[in-house]
C-alpha cells in the first residue's frame, strides 16, 4: 500500500506541481495502532488521523462521530470515481476465479474425455506413421543394396544395375525356363511321326491289303485316319489292326471329309492313341 501511495504522490507533484506537506488518513483501517507513525517513516511526511470537527456546517446529513472515519471512505471513493483513469483497473479475478464461459464448461464436461481420447489416438497415429516411414526407408535402402549386390553377381554392373535392368533379366530367365520345360514335356510324348510309324507296323502287309491313306490327323491323343481300300475284306483287316492301336473302348467311325472313289471302299476312323513315350 505504501508503495502505491508513493507512486500517486510523485504523479501528483509532477503533473499538478503540488507539494504535499501533510497527509490525513481515515477509515476503519486508520485505527490500527502505530499506523500513522509507520506511514510517516515511509513517506517522510507527517501522517495524522483526521479528526471530526463539529464546527463544520454543511447541508449533508449529520454523521455520528463513531462512524465518521468510515463515512469518509465513501466520499473518497466517490471523488476517485470522478477522476479519469490513467492506469487500467486491476483484474483480481484470475486463475480459478477468472470468468469462464459456461457453454465451454458444459461442452468440456460432455466431450472432454472424448477429445482427450482422440488427441491420444492422433498422437499415437503420428508416432506410428513416423516410425513406419523410417522403417520403410531403411528397408528400401537395404533391398536396393541387395539388388545391386545380386546384379553384380550376374554381370550387371554400374549403370546397368538398375531395377528395370534386373526385371528384364528376370523375365528373360523365366522365359528360358519355360521354354526348357516345354521342350522337356515334348520329349516325353510321342510325335505324329512316331504314331505313323507304329501304325505302319501294325497295318496288314501290302500283299494282303491295298491301303490308300488320304488324311492323317492327330489332335492331342485322338487320331483320325481316312482313305480307301479295294474291298470290304481289306477294310475288316485294317479295322482289326487299328483296334490293337486304339487305347479306347471301341474303334469309332467318323464322318467323311474325303471324296469317294469308284470301285473303292472308303473308310474314316477315330481312335485314341497313347502319347507318352514308351507306351506305344
Amino acid at each position: 500500500m505504501a508503495t502505491e501511495v508513493k507512486r500517486h504522490l510523485i504523479s501528483i507533484e509532477a503533473e499538478k506541481n503540488i507539494s504535499v506537506s501533510q497527509i490525513f488518513i481515515s477509515g476503519g483501517t486508520s485505527k490500527i495502532m502505530n499506523l500513522c507513525q509507520h506511514l510517516t517513516q515511509c513517506f517522510v511526511i507527517p501522517v495524522n488521523l483526521i479528526e471530526f470537527d463539529e464546527r463544520l456546517n454543511t447541508s449533508l446529513p449529520q454523521v455520528p462521530k463513531e462512524k465518521f472515519h468510515n463515512a469518509l471512505i465513501s466520499v473518497g471513493l466517490a471523488i476517485e470515481g470522478l477522476r479519469p483513469n490513467k492506469n487500467p483497473p486491476i483484474q483480481f479475478r484470475k486463475l480459478e476465479l477468472a470468468k469462464q464461459s459456461q457453454a465451454l464448461h458444459i461442452f468440456m464436461e460432455k466431450w472432454g474425455y472424448t477429445l482427450k481420447t482422440m488427441s491420444a489416438l492422433l498422437a499415437i497415429f503420428f508416432v506410428y506413421t513416423f516410425t513406419k516411414s523410417i522403417i520403410t526407408d531403411q528397408m528400401q535402402m537395404y533391398s536396393t543394396q541387395k539388388l545391386k549386390s545380386q546384379a553384380n553377381k550376374i554381370g550387371l554392373k554400374g549403370r546397368e544395375a538398375t531395377t528395370n535392368a534386373i526385371q528384364r533379366y528376370i523375365r528373360s530367365q523365366r522365359n528360358d525356363l519355360k521354354a526348357k520345360e516345354i521342350i522337356a514335356d515334348l520329349q516325353k510324348i510321342n510325335s505324329p511321326l512316331d504314331i505313323m510309324l507304329s501304325l505302319s507296323k501294325i497295318a496288314p502287309s501290302a500283299n494282303n491289303i491295298t491301303l490308300d491313306v488320304k488324311k492323317f490327323t492327330l489332335k492331342e491323343n485322338v487320331l483320325k485316319i481316312e482313305g480307301h481300300t479295294d474291298n470290304q475284306q481289306q477294310l475288316n483287316l485294317l479295322k482289326s489292326s487299328l483296334s490293337s492301336l486304339n487305347s479306347g473302348k471301341t474303334l469309332q467311325s467318323a464322318p467323311f471329309s474325303i471324296a469317294r472313289e469308284a470301285n473303292k471302299q472308303i473308310f474314316s476312323y477315330e481312335l485314341k492313341v497313347k502319347r507318352n513315350v514308351g507306351e506305344l
